[in-house]
């Protein structure tokens, strides 16, 4: 059996975290941790995402934020509080909070913020080349363009991508 890779770290009050261990994000594994433990396990975190949420408490939440940041500025936080205060929304994105939740929280609006910064993360961190300049020797690549009825420069992106950033796709994919 294939253990799931915890990519969402999910700090929170112990009484929420079966809410959030029920979010529906495909293929990703949420690990849940309480806020006075949280600090610890973000050191050896290999998440994607943070998700912080303080509940009542915002000012330990903002401070629990501040340190997370000192010690890990690669990992997008999703700062969720109950608080209603724009000091307070001020405050997280000025201590590096990526996005923001006021309680009560639209899940499926939850449920879309982590999977665009989990895409936004992972694309930063793959392997990105220039795509080489090719001379072509008469007839080479042109009759593979000639026979996919394609233009040769497109084929030639298309291969570069296949060899450098992702899985095979074909035209159809791409239209």
């Amino acid at each position: 059996m294939l253990t799931m890779k915890k990519t969402i770290l999910v700090i929170a009050e112990k009484e929420n975290h079966q809410l959030y261990a029920s979010l529906s994000i495909r293929g990703e594994g949420i690990e849940t941790d309480e806020l006075n433990e949280g600090l610890e396990k973000i050191k050896s975190s290999e998440a994607d995402v943070i998700m912080l949420d303080c509940g009542n408490a915002a000012q330990k939440g903002l401070k629990l934020l501040l340190s997370l940041r000192a010690i890990r500025q690669d990992i997008p936080v999703i700062f969720i509080t109950s608080e209603n205060s724009t000091n307070v929304v001020i405050q997280a994105f000025r201590s590096g909070a990526r996005q923001y939740f006021q309680k009560p929280i639209n899940i499926l609006e939850l449920e879309e913020t982590i999977e665009e910064l989990i895409k936004i993360k992972r694309t930063s961190q793959e392997k990105r080349t220039p795509l080489p300049q090719k001379q072509f020797k008469e007839g080479e690549e042109v009759s593979k363009a000639a026979i996919a009825d394609k233009p040769v420069n497109l084929l030639m992106v298309i291969q570069h991508i296949e060899d450098h950033v992702c899985a095979k796709i074909t035209l159809d994919d791409l239209a």
